[in-house]
């Protein structure tokens, strides 16, 4: 079914004109959300398009910034082409870890603590012992991004493996966990997406279920994110906007998403 496409009133409705939700706007680094709201006719799909002119060509999902990056790695800040974790590491062959990203204000990183206890939860989650204190965590990051060149704003990324071990799902398996922190440029939107938007497709890749891996663990298996993303672009969409398994609006596959009233976000 062919997209939709609005003008920035930023009222979204599916393809078959019903309303979902009123006054979207485009946020900082992300598209904000928090939209629990029930589809009503969950097969119609959604694209969301917030730009003056259709014809103009879609603002970039994104500029990658890999070889401008710093890693920390276990406390030793490497360039990111010297970074090297074991193959052996069950991040890496099992998907068996946790993430959080966010970024900096004047190189100070924003609502650290929040991210550092919710990183702590989802590791508690998944049996992965956190080997630092938040404040040895803390300096670690503020030594990272001091390092990073330039007086631009960052984006930090904080992993947390189980470790190198046997091809085993055992968590005996691994001597010690690995922790990297991954700094590197912020990479500021261009101007016109605050201005015009973006396009939104809501697409047919799910949620986790809790009973399977519960969403609220931020795990390195990002499997249907990707998948997600992939059906986005398929579509000429620059982001995805994924469903649970009720069928509620949950979130983007690569952003938070918000929906605005009268000045207030839901």
């Amino acid at each position: 079914m062919a997209a939709t496409t609005w003008r920035p009133a930023f009222s979204i409705r599916t393809s078959d004109g019903s309303p979902i939700s009123s006054i979207v706007r485009r946020s900082a680094s992300r598209i904000c959300a928090a939209l629990s709201t029930r589809m009503r006719n969950r097969s119609v799909p959604l694209v969301l398009d917030c730009r003056q002119d259709p014809g103009r060509p879609r603002a970039p999902a994104g500029r990658r910034r890999m070889h401008q990056a710093l890693v920390n790695l276990d406390g030793r800040i490497v360039d990111a082409r010297e970074a090297k974790v074991s193959v052996f590491d069950h991040g890496f062959l099992f998907g068996y870890g946790v993430y959080e990203t966010l970024r900096t204000y004047r190189r100070v990183p924003f609502l650290f603590d929040r991210h550092l206890r919710r990183l702590r939860e989802s590791a508690a989650a998944l049996a992965i012992p956190v080997p630092l204190a938040d404040d040895e965590i803390r300096e670690r990051v503020a030594r990272t991004v001091d390092a990073l060149p330039g007086e631009g704003e960052g984006y930090i990324r904080l992993l947390l493996t189980r470790g190198p071990g046997e091809f085993s799902y055992d968590p005996a398996a691994c001597a010690s966990p690995t922790l990297v922190i991954i700094v590197r440029p912020f990479a500021e939107p261009p101007a016109a997406v605050f201005e015009r938007g973006i396009r939104i497709a809501l697409v047919s890749v799910m949620r986790n279920h809790p009973a399977s891996v519960d969403p609220r663990i931020k795990s390195n298996n990002l499997l249907n994110n990707a998948l997600a993303m992939q059906e986005a672009l398929r579509r000429g969409a620059d982001e995805a906007l994924m469903k649970n398994y009720r069928g509620e609006l949950a979130e983007c596959a690569q952003s938070n998403l918000f929906v605005v009233r009268s000045g207030r976000a839901l």
